[in-house]
């Protein structure tokens, strides 16, 4: 069967919309994980888990509930559609999953579904234009399975604490590949000096929003946007060290 495989749930939405249409689309199925983080030697569910939580990232309740489903339906495809998102640990999550699949299975990938927003989407009350998505479905391009799944295997071996994909291609780094520039960036900021009109509920919120601002200024050099989670882990641990202090 043909499996429709994207990496949010806004994607998976515009696709179940496009679906309740008629529109010809496969099994949805949404990726929960980022593999940019974390140890990726042992790729279980629940073992995922136990490593994102171990370093701090938020995830949902039902994780390994989804993540159990997501395998299950991607062992039964005999062809996927990929909808990729310019984003790091959609291009990794790429080829973890052409690493689940049979060579013989046919692998597309379809870039730009970020870019179908409601106002494209909706005709009216009671029609939806699929029109784009067509567009962006003919523009697809065919990925070979091997190479793939190879790329992913040299990813395992390494088994890197971060992996990201500047450019499009994914590498192995340490954690603190980007301290320095979380460093620069956070001293500046403090110089700044904005804590004067801040109100004392946006001082609590500091270092999210600090990592909100981050996540958007490094997002081409880690090759898309990372998950905030990591910069406000990255500062939390640099403020122990006494390398960042803000003077709030």
């Amino acid at each position: 069967m043909l499996v429709d495989v994207c990496f949010d749930s806004t994607s998976e939405s515009t696709l179940k919309l496009a679906a309740r249409e008629d529109y010809s689309l496969g099994e949805i199925a949404v990726f929960p994980d980022s593999v940019c983080f974390g140890a990726i030697n042992t790729m279980t569910p629940k073992e995922r888990k136990s490593e994102l939580l171990r370093l701090g990232y938020s995830i949902d309740q039902d994780f390994e509930q989804r993540y159990k489903a997501f395998l299950t339906i991607v062992a039964q495809a005999e062809a996927l559609r990929v909808w990729m998102l310019p984003y790091p640990y959609a291009a990794l999550g790429l080829l973890y999953i052409s690493s689940l699949v049979d060579p013989q299975t046919k692998l597309q990938g379809i870039k730009g579904i970020e870019l179908v927003t409601p106002s494209i989407l909706w005709l009216d009350d009671k029609h939806v234009n699929t029109a784009f998505l067509t567009e962006l479905i003919d523009a697809g391009f065919d990925l070979d399975q091997k190479t793939c799944a190879q790329q992913w295997q040299k990813l395992v071996k390494e088994n890197a604490p971060l992996r990201l994909a500047p450019n499009g291609v994914p590498i192995s780094c340490n954690e603190d590949v980007l301290d320095e520039d979380i460093i620069a960036f956070c001293k500046a900021y403090d110089a700044a000096n904005p804590y004067k009109s801040m109100s004392e509920e946006e001082k609590q919120y500091l270092l999210p929003n600090i990592a909100w601002r981050l996540m958007e200024s490094l997002s081409q050099k880690t090759g898309g946007m990372l998950n905030p989670d990591f910069y406000q882990f990255r500062i939390t641990k640099l403020m122990q060290k006494g390398i960042i202090t803000f003077k709030v």
